[in-house]
Protein backbone atom coordinates (compact mmCIF):
# COMPACT_ATOMS: atom_id res chain seq x y z
CA UNK A 1 0.00 0.00 0.00
CA UNK A 2 1.54 3.61 -0.82
CA UNK A 3 -0.01 7.10 -0.16
CA UNK A 4 -0.97 9.29 -2.95
CA UNK A 5 -1.75 13.06 -3.04
CA UNK A 6 -5.10 14.35 -4.59
CA UNK A 7 -5.02 17.51 -6.06
CA UNK A 8 -7.38 19.36 -3.79
CA UNK A 9 -4.69 17.89 -1.31
CA UNK A 10 -6.08 15.06 0.17
CA UNK A 11 -4.31 12.30 1.06
CA UNK A 12 -5.67 8.43 0.21
CA UNK A 13 -3.98 5.41 0.50
CA UNK A 14 -3.59 3.62 -2.85
CA UNK A 15 -3.88 -0.20 -3.18
CA UNK A 16 -4.29 -3.09 -5.38
CA UNK A 17 -6.39 -4.86 -2.54
CA UNK A 18 -8.74 -1.45 -2.09
CA UNK A 19 -9.09 -1.46 -5.70
CA UNK A 20 -9.88 -5.29 -6.19
CA UNK A 21 -12.72 -5.62 -3.30
CA UNK A 22 -14.30 -1.96 -4.83
CA UNK A 23 -14.19 -2.95 -8.72
CA UNK A 24 -17.15 -2.76 -10.94
CA UNK A 25 -20.01 -4.86 -11.01
CA UNK A 26 -19.03 -5.27 -14.75
CA UNK A 27 -15.51 -7.21 -12.97
CA UNK A 28 -17.05 -9.45 -10.52
CA UNK A 29 -16.50 -12.65 -12.31
CA UNK A 30 -12.50 -11.76 -12.26
CA UNK A 31 -10.46 -13.45 -9.60
CA UNK A 32 -7.46 -11.27 -7.66
CA UNK A 33 -5.20 -12.99 -10.27
CA UNK A 34 -7.14 -12.36 -13.16
CA UNK A 35 -7.91 -8.52 -11.89
CA UNK A 36 -4.41 -8.16 -11.44
CA UNK A 37 -3.42 -9.40 -14.65
CA UNK A 38 -5.99 -8.36 -17.08
CA UNK A 39 -6.76 -4.90 -15.60
CA UNK A 40 -5.25 -1.82 -14.71
CA UNK A 41 -5.45 1.44 -12.48
CA UNK A 42 -6.32 5.08 -14.67
CA UNK A 43 -7.09 7.95 -14.72
CA UNK A 44 -10.48 8.85 -15.61
CA UNK A 45 -10.75 11.22 -18.58
CA UNK A 46 -13.15 14.21 -19.79
CA UNK A 47 -15.01 11.68 -22.10
CA UNK A 48 -15.58 9.41 -18.91
CA UNK A 49 -16.51 12.15 -16.55
CA UNK A 50 -19.86 12.33 -18.57
CA UNK A 51 -19.92 8.44 -18.89
CA UNK A 52 -19.65 8.18 -15.23
CA UNK A 53 -21.84 11.21 -14.72
CA UNK A 54 -18.99 12.65 -12.57
CA UNK A 55 -18.99 16.27 -11.18
CA UNK A 56 -15.31 16.65 -11.01
CA UNK A 57 -12.38 17.94 -12.65
CA UNK A 58 -10.97 15.43 -14.85
CA UNK A 59 -6.60 15.58 -14.13
CA UNK A 60 -4.63 17.39 -16.75
CA UNK A 61 -4.37 16.18 -20.10
CA UNK A 62 -6.00 12.88 -19.22
CA UNK A 63 -8.34 12.86 -22.44
CA UNK A 64 -5.60 13.18 -24.49
CA UNK A 65 -6.22 9.40 -26.51
CA UNK A 66 -3.91 8.09 -29.06
CA UNK A 67 -5.36 8.16 -32.74
CA UNK A 68 -6.75 5.42 -34.65
CA UNK A 69 -6.96 3.25 -31.22
CA UNK A 70 -10.08 2.24 -29.84
CA UNK A 71 -10.48 2.41 -26.53
CA UNK A 72 -10.19 0.04 -24.04
CA UNK A 73 -13.25 -1.21 -21.91
CA UNK A 74 -13.40 1.12 -18.46
CA UNK A 75 -15.08 0.48 -15.53
CA UNK A 76 -15.56 3.13 -12.41
CA UNK A 77 -15.13 1.65 -9.10
CA UNK A 78 -17.89 1.06 -6.72
CA UNK A 79 -18.91 3.32 -3.58
CA UNK A 80 -16.42 3.47 -1.24
CA UNK A 81 -13.50 3.48 -3.21
CA UNK A 82 -11.43 6.40 -1.93
CA UNK A 83 -10.38 7.67 -5.99
CA UNK A 84 -13.43 6.83 -6.62
CA UNK A 85 -14.12 9.93 -8.61
CA UNK A 86 -10.45 10.24 -10.52
CA UNK A 87 -9.53 6.73 -10.74
CA UNK A 88 -11.22 3.98 -13.47
CA UNK A 89 -10.25 0.20 -14.10
CA UNK A 90 -9.37 -0.10 -17.72
CA UNK A 91 -9.09 -3.54 -19.29
CA UNK A 92 -6.08 -4.71 -21.01
CA UNK A 93 -6.22 -5.94 -24.47
CA UNK A 94 -6.92 -8.96 -25.11
CA UNK A 95 -3.15 -9.61 -26.61
CA UNK A 96 -1.71 -8.59 -23.50
CA UNK A 97 1.31 -10.72 -22.30
CA UNK A 98 1.29 -9.85 -18.66
CA UNK A 99 2.32 -12.08 -15.64
CA UNK A 100 1.99 -10.71 -12.36
CA UNK A 101 4.73 -10.15 -9.86
CA UNK A 102 3.62 -12.05 -6.51
CA UNK A 103 5.62 -10.20 -4.18
CA UNK A 104 6.74 -11.16 -0.55
CA UNK A 105 7.39 -14.43 1.23
CA UNK A 106 6.59 -17.75 -0.03
CA UNK A 107 2.98 -19.45 -0.12
CA UNK A 108 2.13 -21.51 2.33
CA UNK A 109 2.67 -25.32 1.50
CA UNK A 110 0.58 -27.79 1.25
CA UNK A 111 2.15 -30.70 2.26
CA UNK A 112 2.75 -29.27 5.65
CA UNK A 113 -0.22 -29.97 7.43
CA UNK A 114 0.18 -27.13 9.96
CA UNK A 115 0.43 -24.97 6.99
CA UNK A 116 -2.36 -26.64 4.88
CA UNK A 117 -5.06 -24.23 5.91
CA UNK A 118 -3.14 -21.05 4.80
CA UNK A 119 -2.53 -22.93 1.71
CA UNK A 120 -5.95 -23.14 0.95
CA UNK A 121 -7.44 -20.26 2.12
CA UNK A 122 -4.21 -18.17 0.10
CA UNK A 123 -5.20 -19.72 -2.85
CA UNK A 124 -8.73 -19.03 -2.62
CA UNK A 125 -7.71 -15.78 -1.87
CA UNK A 126 -5.75 -15.33 -4.91
CA UNK A 127 -7.92 -17.56 -7.57
CA UNK A 128 -11.40 -17.51 -6.66
CA UNK A 129 -13.89 -13.96 -7.10
CA UNK A 130 -14.40 -12.56 -3.58
CA UNK A 131 -15.30 -9.05 -1.80
CA UNK A 132 -15.29 -9.69 1.94
CA UNK A 133 -13.69 -12.95 4.42
CA UNK A 134 -17.25 -14.28 3.71
CA UNK A 135 -17.29 -15.34 0.21
CA UNK A 136 -14.16 -16.90 0.87
CA UNK A 137 -15.59 -19.10 3.52
CA UNK A 138 -19.35 -19.06 4.73
CA UNK A 139 -20.17 -19.52 8.72
CA UNK A 140 -19.09 -23.43 10.02
CA UNK A 141 -17.73 -24.15 6.97
CA UNK A 142 -13.96 -25.65 7.24
CA UNK A 143 -11.30 -24.38 4.67
CA UNK A 144 -10.85 -27.74 3.68
CA UNK A 145 -14.40 -27.74 2.65
CA UNK A 146 -14.48 -24.47 0.74
CA UNK A 147 -11.29 -25.64 -0.80
CA UNK A 148 -12.62 -28.53 -2.26
CA UNK A 149 -15.77 -27.19 -3.02
CA UNK A 150 -13.67 -24.44 -4.85
CA UNK A 151 -11.41 -26.67 -6.93
CA UNK A 152 -13.91 -29.23 -8.19
CA UNK A 153 -15.16 -26.23 -10.23
CA UNK A 154 -12.55 -23.85 -10.63
CA UNK A 155 -11.76 -22.38 -14.18
CA UNK A 156 -8.84 -23.35 -16.57
CA UNK A 157 -6.53 -19.89 -15.68
CA UNK A 158 -7.42 -20.80 -11.65
CA UNK A 159 -6.25 -24.77 -11.85
CA UNK A 160 -3.25 -23.69 -14.27
CA UNK A 161 -1.87 -21.47 -11.71
CA UNK A 162 -2.73 -24.24 -8.58
CA UNK A 163 -1.13 -26.95 -10.71
CA UNK A 164 1.89 -24.51 -11.25
CA UNK A 165 2.12 -23.50 -7.37
CA UNK A 166 1.91 -27.79 -6.19
CA UNK A 167 4.29 -28.49 -8.96
CA UNK A 168 7.03 -25.78 -7.58
CA UNK A 169 6.22 -26.93 -4.24
CA UNK A 170 6.74 -30.92 -5.48
CA UNK A 171 9.83 -30.14 -6.96
CA UNK A 172 11.46 -28.42 -3.92
CA UNK A 173 10.31 -30.82 -1.88
CA UNK A 174 11.69 -33.25 -4.06
CA UNK A 175 15.47 -31.79 -4.15
CA UNK A 176 15.45 -30.96 -0.50
CA UNK A 177 14.75 -34.82 0.17
CA UNK A 178 17.87 -35.43 -2.28
CA UNK A 179 20.11 -33.31 -0.45
CA UNK A 180 19.24 -34.74 2.68
CA UNK A 181 19.60 -38.24 1.54
CA UNK A 182 23.30 -37.14 0.07
CA UNK A 183 24.17 -35.71 3.51
CA UNK A 184 23.15 -39.29 5.04
CA UNK A 185 25.55 -40.91 2.78
CA UNK A 186 23.15 -42.37 0.70
CA UNK A 187 23.83 -40.58 -2.54
CA UNK A 188 21.38 -41.57 -5.30
CA UNK A 189 21.93 -39.09 -7.97
CA UNK A 190 23.38 -41.73 -10.62
CA UNK A 191 20.40 -44.44 -10.19
CA UNK A 192 16.95 -42.96 -10.26
CA UNK A 193 13.50 -45.09 -10.47
CA UNK A 194 11.63 -43.25 -13.44
CA UNK A 195 7.90 -43.35 -12.88
CA UNK A 196 6.05 -45.44 -16.21
CA UNK A 197 4.35 -42.31 -16.70
CA UNK A 198 7.38 -40.06 -17.46
CA UNK A 199 9.98 -42.25 -18.04
CA UNK A 200 12.08 -41.86 -21.38
CA UNK A 201 12.56 -43.55 -24.63
CA UNK A 202 16.64 -43.99 -23.87
CA UNK A 203 15.52 -45.02 -20.59
CA UNK A 204 13.20 -47.82 -21.71
CA UNK A 205 15.81 -48.92 -23.97
CA UNK A 206 19.07 -48.91 -21.76
CA UNK A 207 16.97 -49.35 -18.72
CA UNK A 208 15.86 -52.81 -16.46
CA UNK A 209 12.00 -52.78 -15.88
CA UNK A 210 11.69 -54.58 -12.02
CA UNK A 211 8.86 -55.79 -10.81
CA UNK A 212 7.07 -52.70 -9.14
CA UNK A 213 6.99 -51.40 -13.28
CA UNK A 214 9.94 -49.08 -12.73
CA UNK A 215 12.78 -48.50 -14.38
CA UNK A 216 16.15 -47.84 -13.28
CA UNK A 217 19.57 -46.65 -15.33
CA UNK A 218 23.04 -45.63 -14.95
CA UNK A 219 23.64 -41.63 -15.65
CA UNK A 220 27.37 -41.29 -16.50
CA UNK A 221 29.75 -38.57 -17.96
CA UNK A 222 28.96 -39.86 -21.89
CA UNK A 223 24.86 -39.14 -21.19
CA UNK A 224 25.73 -35.61 -19.21
CA UNK A 225 28.27 -34.83 -22.44
CA UNK A 226 25.46 -36.11 -24.80
CA UNK A 227 22.71 -33.98 -23.42
CA UNK A 228 24.78 -31.16 -23.27
CA UNK A 229 25.63 -31.22 -26.95
CA UNK A 230 21.94 -31.77 -27.62
CA UNK A 231 20.93 -28.49 -25.69
CA UNK A 232 23.74 -26.36 -27.70
CA UNK A 233 22.09 -23.44 -29.46
CA UNK A 234 23.55 -24.32 -33.53
CA UNK A 235 23.21 -19.98 -34.30
CA UNK A 236 24.76 -19.05 -31.19
CA UNK A 237 27.72 -21.67 -31.63
CA UNK A 238 28.22 -19.96 -35.09
CA UNK A 239 28.02 -16.51 -33.65
CA UNK A 240 30.51 -17.28 -30.98
CA UNK A 241 33.20 -18.67 -33.03
CA UNK A 242 32.58 -16.32 -35.74
CA UNK A 243 33.93 -13.89 -33.11
CA UNK A 244 36.30 -15.39 -31.65
CA UNK A 245 37.86 -15.57 -34.95
CA UNK A 246 37.61 -12.20 -35.76
CA UNK A 247 39.18 -11.36 -32.29
CA UNK A 248 42.18 -14.04 -33.25
CA UNK A 249 42.56 -11.94 -36.48
CA UNK A 250 42.61 -8.53 -35.03
CA UNK A 251 45.41 -10.00 -32.40
CA UNK A 252 42.94 -9.35 -29.37
CA UNK A 253 42.97 -12.85 -28.69
CA UNK A 254 46.10 -15.47 -29.40
CA UNK A 255 45.68 -17.33 -32.34
CA UNK A 256 43.59 -20.80 -31.82
CA UNK A 257 45.40 -23.63 -29.96
CA UNK A 258 47.48 -21.25 -27.20
CA UNK A 259 46.15 -21.11 -23.86
CA UNK A 260 44.60 -17.59 -22.49
CA UNK A 261 45.71 -16.21 -20.28
CA UNK A 262 42.54 -14.55 -18.17
CA UNK A 263 44.23 -13.83 -14.69
CA UNK A 264 47.42 -11.43 -16.05
CA UNK A 265 46.18 -7.89 -16.81
CA UNK A 266 46.80 -6.88 -20.00
CA UNK A 267 46.05 -3.12 -20.00
CA UNK A 268 48.00 -0.28 -18.50
CA UNK A 269 49.33 3.02 -18.23
CA UNK A 270 51.06 4.06 -21.27
CA UNK A 271 54.25 5.67 -20.78
CA UNK A 272 57.39 6.57 -23.25
CA UNK A 273 57.47 5.23 -26.73
CA UNK A 274 53.70 3.57 -25.96
CA UNK A 275 52.57 7.70 -25.70
CA UNK A 276 54.20 8.83 -29.20
CA UNK A 277 53.04 5.70 -30.91
CA UNK A 278 49.48 6.30 -29.71
CA UNK A 279 49.77 10.18 -30.87
CA UNK A 280 51.22 9.10 -34.05
CA UNK A 281 48.03 6.76 -34.18
CA UNK A 282 45.68 9.55 -33.39
CA UNK A 283 47.22 11.85 -35.87
CA UNK A 284 47.16 9.28 -38.62
CA UNK A 285 43.30 8.52 -37.86
CA UNK A 286 42.48 12.55 -37.81
CA UNK A 287 44.17 12.39 -41.66
CA UNK A 288 42.20 9.61 -42.62
CA UNK A 289 38.95 11.39 -41.54
CA UNK A 290 39.55 14.37 -42.91
CA UNK A 291 40.80 12.50 -46.68
CA UNK A 292 37.33 10.37 -46.30
CA UNK A 293 35.21 13.48 -45.97
CA UNK A 294 36.87 15.26 -48.68
CA UNK A 295 36.00 12.36 -51.01
CA UNK A 296 32.54 12.21 -49.79
CA UNK A 297 32.49 15.96 -50.65
CA UNK A 298 33.69 15.35 -53.66
CA UNK A 299 31.50 12.60 -54.98
CA UNK A 300 28.71 15.04 -55.75
CA UNK A 301 30.62 16.98 -57.96
CA UNK A 302 31.94 13.47 -59.94
CA UNK A 303 28.35 12.04 -60.23
CA UNK A 304 27.41 15.33 -61.91
CA UNK A 305 30.10 15.63 -64.58
CA UNK A 306 29.30 12.41 -65.34
CA UNK A 307 25.73 13.21 -66.01
CA UNK A 308 26.46 15.97 -68.34
CA UNK A 309 28.76 13.61 -70.42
Amino acid sequence: MTLEVQRDGSVVAKSQLTDYQHRGDELESLSLYEFIRDTYDAQITAADKDRFSLDVEPEPHADQQRRGRPLAARYQYTEGHPRRKTRMRRVRDGAHNTLPNIVGGYFARESNPAELEMFQASMMALLKPWRVQHDLRSNGATWAQEFDNWESVAGATSRQVLDNVRFCQQSQDAARDEQAEQANGNNTATERPLNRTTRTLDAMDDGQEDDEGEISFQIDEDDIANERERQRSTAGEKHADAALEIACNAKILPPPGLDWNTTTPVAGRAVGSQIEQLQRWQTALSADQEAQGELAAREPEAMEDQGQG
